[in-house]
C-alpha cells in the first residue's frame, strides 16, 4: 500500500494539476534517470498478478543509441508540484525485458517494454 504525503493528496482534488513522471535504471552501479523532458508516453498497468509497462522515450540526440537497457531495473515514479515543490510517488521495481529504436514522423525514439515481479514467475 502507497501512502502520500498530505500536499500531495490535497493537490490531486485540485482541477488543475503540473503532473510529474519519471524513470530510474539500475543495473549494478550503472543507473539513468528519465523525466518528463525525455519521456514522450508512458503506458503502465498495475494489477496484483500482472505489471507491465510501456515507455516511449525522445531519442533524438542519439543518446540512447549505444544503451543496451535490457535486465535494468526501473522505477516509474508520478507525481505533481505542490507547495512543498516536487513530489513523486514510486511504483513497484519493474525489469526492462525489450528494448526497440524506430522513427516516427520527425521523431526518433527508444521504446521499453517492462515488467514486474509477477509476469517473471509466469514466465518461469
Amino acid at each position: 500500500m502507497r501512502t502520500l504525503t498530505s500536499t500531495l493528496v490535497e493537490y490531486q482534488k485540485k482541477s488543475v494539476k503540473n503532473t510529474l513522471y519519471k524513470v530510474d535504471l539500475t543495473y549494478g552501479e550503472d543507473a539513468h534517470a528519465f523525466d518528463k523532458s525525455r519521456i514522450l508516453d508512458i503506458e503502465h498497468d498495475e494489477h496484483p498478478y500482472s505489471q507491465k509497462a510501456k515507455i516511449i522515450l525522445n531519442n533524438a540526440d542519439g543518446a540512447l543509441t549505444g544503451l543496451d537497457l535490457k535486465g535494468y531495473q526501473s522505477v516509474i515514479s508520478y507525481g505533481l508540484v505542490t507547495s512543498a515543490g516536487k513530489e513523486y510517488q514510486a511504483t513497484d521495481p519493474l525489469t526492462v525485458i525489450g528494448q526497440e529504436f524506430s522513427s516516427a514522423p520527425g521523431k526518433l525514439i527508444c521504446t521499453l517494454e517492462l515488467q514486474g515481479i509477477p509476469n517473471d514467475l509466469m514466465d518461469d
